[in-house]
C-alpha cells in the first residue's frame, strides 16, 4: 500500500510540473529569458521597475523607460557574451572543439 501512495505522489508531481511555464525558471534579463519569455512578461517586468522610478503606466515616459531598460540589459548580455568568448580563446578553448566526436 505504501508503494502505491508513492506512485500517486510521483504521478501528481509529474502532472503538476507540466502546469509550470518555462518562463518561471528563467532568470529575468538573462539571454535565455529574452529568447523564451513572452513579450508581455518582459514588458511587465520592466514596467514594474520603471514604476519604481516614478513613471506612470500608459505614458510615453513609461514606454521609453521600458525600452531603455530592456536595451541596457540586452547590451549587458552582449558584452558578457563577448567577454566569455574572449576568455575561451585566451584559455585555448575552441568552442568548435565541443562538437568533435
Amino acid at each position: 500500500m505504501r508503494e502505491f501512495g508513492k506512485f500517486y505522489i510521483m504521478l501528481i508531481s509529474l502532472l503538476c510540473s507540466g502546469c509550470v511555464s518555462t518562463e518561471s525558471f528563467l532568470k529575468p534579463e538573462s539571454p535565455e529569458w529574452f529568447s523564451y519569455a513572452r513579450p508581455e512578461t518582459i514588458s511587465a517586468y520592466y514596467a514594474n521597475r520603471c514604476a519604481t522610478y516614478g513613471f506612470r503606466s500608459g505614458t510615453g515616459g513609461m514606454a521609453e523607460c521600458i525600452r531603455r531598460e530592456a536595451a541596457a540589459a540586452r547590451s549587458k548580455n552582449a558584452v558578457f557574451g563577448t567577454i566569455t568568448e574572449v576568455r575561451k580563446i585566451a584559455s585555448g578553448h575552441n568552442a568548435d572543439d565541443d562538437w568533435d566526436f
